[in-house]
């Protein structure tokens, strides 16, 4: 019998991981994240191993996997980077706002979780030199980032 490889583990893992968060948080939904991960870290040596093929169309999928991963990666340095500059920044890019809010209070904070942020948590109050920043959800391509010149706690 054929020894396992250390990708055929790796994967096992990564499954194993995924359905064990399913079964623990009773969604699959959790699963997720650790497939999302088991897929960045296979799908390099996955690909490569597709692009030596003498059959045409696994070099092709292959070339698609790893652009895949490419844009992924990408999508995970400029999130990360974003994130950095969005909580340890001075100021915010007006461009990557969303809108303005006005008198923003506890109430208007709740109000906005219900009707905007519906469905986008956590909702994250942030202090800049100009004013706040109000974002619903964490990374900014899944969220939406309010900014407002007055003081969300009064």
């Amino acid at each position: 019998m054929k020894r396992p490889t250390f990708q055929q583990v790796a994967v096992a893992f990564w499954i194993s991981a995924a359905v064990v968060l399913a079964v623990l948080s009773r969604t699959w939904s959790a699963a997720a994240v650790p497939l999302a991960a088991g897929f960045l870290m296979m799908a390099p040596g996955l690909a490569a191993r597709g692009r030596t093929s003498i059959n045409k169309t696994l070099r092709v999928v292959s070339g698609i996997v790893q652009a895949v991963w490419w844009v992924s990666v990408a999508m995970i340095v400029v999130g990360g980077a974003e994130r950095l500059y969005y909580i340890n920044g001075a100021t915010y890019p007006r461009w990557l706002i969303t809108g303005e809010l006005q008198q923003l209070g506890i109430d208007g904070i709740n109000q906005l979780r219900a009707t905007e942020c519906r469905g986008r948590f956590p909702v994250e109050v942030t202090r800049k030199e100009d004013g706040y920043l109000v974002r619903c959800g964490v990374m900014w391509w899944d969220s939406k980032t309010y900014f407002t010149v007055f003081d969300p706690a009064k």
